[in-house]
């Protein structure tokens, strides 16, 4: 089966348009698929934020970083409620999959997720 894509938030950075629009800078985090796991496009400035009850893991891209290092964060163990783990961010190499884009899993529909795409610095 097919992850389930998570569309990032990218956030408007430190000059945004002013005002700020009310709720323009909200997040919502979303349940995670924990049948079918979840992905999002790879460009090595995501930060995933859970909440919830459960474990997350991010895998590793199968050939690693340039150390042909590899290793997954496995079965993170989520705080409770309020409080939101960040995880990340991920370089490209060690992470990024063949298909472009993070895998991220969880254990169970309790973990709540949203994925935030640091914008690129100059």
């Amino acid at each position: 089966m097919a992850r389930t894509a998570i569309v990032p938030i990218v956030p408007a950075g430190g000059v945004p348009t002013l005002p700020l629009g009310a709720g323009s800078a909200d997040v919502t985090l979303a349940a995670a698929d924990n049948v079918n796991g979840n992905s999002v496009p790879s460009t090595g400035r995501e930060l995933i934020l859970v909440q919830g009850t459960g474990n997350v893991t991010v895998r590793s891209s199968a050939t690693g970083d340039p150390f042909k290092r590899i290793g997954d964060i496995t079965s993170y163990v989520i705080s409770a409620a309020p409080k939101v783990s960040v995880l990340g961010p991920f370089p490209v190499n060690g992470w990024r999959q063949v298909d472009g884009t993070l895998w991220i899993d969880s254990s169970a529909a309790t973990v709540l997720l949203a994925v935030v795409q640091l914008p690129p610095t100059v």
